[in-house]
């Protein structure tokens, strides 16, 4: 009878945990076309944290936009001016969504690409974790972060927003 009660606790308790979904990430990325005028293109973009913990990743306070990348070579994301361009860390709250509005511009000339339709990648680099024991030798090491892409998007003028 203890056996039957032991088994049976621990089938409840390890049935009991959840597992987070490979198809919820902890941070997605949606895009829509905001605006268009000639050969320039506003994107809204909307990073989601999916979790409920707070999510921060490294950016770069003034020129945001570096975070940012196109897969299509027909656009790109124009330079921001900035005298004063400094990484800082940005948090997004649990559940919440992080708005901002890309601005991109036609490549007049000869492309490889041929298609209209493009996604907009987020580079999400994590913070830096402390550091407790620094060591003799120390070397700079280069954050690699991981890319998250957003929905396809058409930026022909004949599609709809």
């Amino acid at each position: 009878m203890k056996q039957v009660l032991f088994f049976s606790v621990l089938i409840t308790i390890c049935s009991s945990f959840q597992f987070q979904r490979a198809d919820n990430p902890k941070l997605s990325l949606s895009a829509l076309i905001d605006s268009r005028s000639g050969n320039n293109l506003s994107i809204k973009v909307t990073l989601t944290n999916n979790t409920a913990d707070t999510v921060k990743y490294v950016s770069w306070n003034c020129y945001w936009q570096a975070s940012y990348l196109i897969d299509n070579d027909k656009w790109t994301i124009p330079p921001n001016l900035c005298y004063r361009n400094f990484q800082e860390t940005f948090e997004i709250p649990p559940y919440q969504s992080e708005v901002k509005i890309l601005e991109l511009k036609r490549v007049i000339g000869t492309s490889k690409s041929k298609s209209s339709q493009l996604k907009v990648g987020f580079q999400y680099i994590p913070p830096p974790a402390l550091l407790k024991n620094i060591s003799i030798k120390l070397e700079k090491v280069k954050s690699t972060g991981t890319i998250l892409w957003s929905n396809t998007i058409s930026a022909s003028y004949y599609s709809q927003k």
